[in-house]
């Protein structure tokens, strides 16, 4: 495939897009340096963000035949590394310019340890290190979720079906401020956040983990009065957070049966 029938099928913006066609790379140099010492090769990116950006799509582009190989469908190829347009644009969004910092994350689907089967993303784990999990299986998938679209309840049930049949796992977890319990207070019962949230069962909740103030403001701010109110779900939370409450994230587990 080439490299802009690739970022056209991850709708890669024409800006960046071109900064990627510009930018001159040895291909086989960061595919080895990749494979050889992954640490080196990602702090070189997180030192230039537009580098990051060129490097990272221009490998993923040369990614495709490991996916029928392992029987996942062209459109999981697709979908796993839409992950560059989603931080690509959020880059853009905090700089007004085209970068990526998020090497570390996308590093985990260049390495086939991260691949999105419909609305949701799943990283086996086979040796959790958090101690509430070790109470349930040792053997997971995590579950993470892309923010570019609404939790469909129908969408995330199909997502479970492919993890549980390509992966052969039933225990599922999930650390996000998704799973919040302050949400609850926050949002309408018939939310769809709060309906996948119901999914899961909470071992462990992090009050001071500032995730939610970041996804729903864009940054965390000392502050909160200096909270935007542009949503609905803006305006809630930082009327919550005025109060002296917290948002925080939790971690959630549950055992898949179809």
């Amino acid at each position: 495939m080439s490299l802009q029938d690739f970022m056209a099928k991850i709708a890669l913006p024409a800006a960046a897009q071109s900064i990627i066609v510009r930018t001159r790379l040895s291909l086989p140099w960061w595919q080895k340096a990749l494979s050889a010492n992954p640490s080196k090769f990602q702090d070189r990116l997180l030192a230039n963000p537009e580098l990051a950006l060129a490097v990272l799509t221009d490998l993923a582009a040369e990614d495709s035949a490991y996916y029928p190989a392992h029987g996942l469908s062209p459109q999981v190829y697709y979908d796993s590394y839409r992950d560059l347009t989603l931080w690509a644009q959020d880059h853009y969004a905090k700089t007004g310019t085209w970068g990526i910092t998020e090497v570390p994350w996308l590093m985990r689907t260049l390495q086939h340890r991260l691949v999105r089967l419909g609305r949701l993303e799943f990283e086996p784990l086979t040796a959790p290190a958090d101690h509430h999990l070790l109470a349930f299986s040792d053997i997971w998938l995590n579950v993470h979720i892309p923010a570019d679209g609404p939790l469909l309840p129908a969408e995330c049930t199909a997502s479970f079906d492919q993890a549980n049949t390509y992966f052969q796992r039933d225990w599922f977890c999930c650390h996000s401020w998704l799973l919040s319990p302050d949400l609850q207070q926050l949002l309408p019962a018939h939310s769809h956040i709060l309906e996948f949230q119901r999914r899961f069962t909470i071992v462990a909740y992090f009050p001071n983990d500032r995730q939610a103030e970041e996804r729903i403001f864009g940054a965390p701010l000392a502050d909160p009065a200096k909270y935007p109110e542009t949503t609905s779900l803006q305006r809630a939370a930082k009327q919550y957070l005025l109060s002296s409450r917290k948002i925080g994230t939790a971690l959630g587990v549950f055992q898949y049966h179809r």
